[in-house]
């Protein structure tokens, strides 16, 4: 079978992609294609790049290294204009050197296997994927946080983040050959105790809530046409998508997660109904 790996957006989050990749790969399995939105879109093309245990453990580093300050940097100043003058909140230069520094190609046909990157036109509502072409750009449009970071500037394009329309790209692994699809599942399916506090955690709480239901309506669309395999979200999980400070955490528990999942033979089951966890609520 042709397989791919989904890497869905989920801010910090992302880390736990990161466990359950290791999990996979030190169980031997392994990825035709890769295809990742937000920041799905850096752990999805660094996986393409060196798909194999020796990369994963350099992810895990660069996920281990990384702090709020490397992707939102605190600029009072510049976020109250945002609010006013701008279309954004954020420069990206801070997340750009994140970018720069840790993406091991500088071209996405320069991959092991093929990676696939989804972006959105904001003029339009187009969804735009590169598979070729300068990776930093690339990775930078997928990962434009509407409203939190400047949209990129692409060719004909002007590009924010993939996961306003497809923040887990199971279609572009169809369209793109898959066979069987596994989703690392980064995402909330636990609901809030409290409201957001800030702009930028209002934002990715809502959009992590209007991502849930797209998930659950392509799982039905594609059941029937295509193997799809979801290693569960985790559950209880109250970490902020804008929270780096729990990353080891979130890395061990999504290996966890991976490794009972495999260990039941979810990968390989028959007649499986692929499924998300419903939004739910903790006493």
């Amino acid at each position: 079978m042709k397989t791919a790996f989904v890497f869905p957006g989920g801010g910090s989050l992302g880390a736990i992609e990161v466990g359950m990749l290791k999990a996979l790969v030190e169980q031997g399995i392994h990825a035709d294609l890769a295809v990742g939105a937000s920041v799905g879109s850096l752990n999805g093309t660094f996986y393409a790049a060196k798909p194999d245990i020796d990369g994963v453990l350099e992810l895990e580093q660069v996920w281990l290294n990384t702090k709020r300050s490397n992707v939102f940097p605190k600029n009072f100043i510049y976020s109250a204009l945002g609010l006013i003058q701008k279309n954004h909140l954020i420069k990206r230069d801070a997340l750009r050197r994140l970018v720069e520094e840790n993406i091991p190609v500088t071209r996405l046909e320069d991959t092991k296997i093929p990676v696939y990157v989804v972006a959105m036109d904001i003029n339009t509502g187009e969804e735009v994927v590169f598979s070729n072409g300068p990776s930093i750009p690339a990775i930078l449009a997928s990962a434009a946080i509407p409203m939190v970071f400047e949209p990129m500037e692409v060719g004909r394009h002007t590009l924010v983040d993939g996961g306003v329309l497809n923040n887990t790209p199971i279609s572009i692994a169809v369209e793109n050959g898959a066979d069987r699809v596994v989703i690392l599942t980064a995402g909330y399916t636990c609901a809030r105790k409290e409201a957001p506090k800030s702009v930028i955690e209002m934002a990715m709480t809502s959009s992590d809530y209007l991502v849930h239901k797209r998930v659950e309506l392509d799982l039905k669309i594609y059941e029937s046409t295509v193997d799809l395999r979801v290693i569960p979200s985790l559950c209880p999980l109250e970490v902020g998508s804008h929270d780096f400070s729990k990353t080891l955490e979130l890395i061990e528990r999504g290996y966890n997660q991976a490794i009972a999942w495999l260990d039941a033979g979810m990968l390989t089951a028959k007649d499986i109904v692929p499924e998300v966890r419903p939004i739910h609520t903790h006493a």
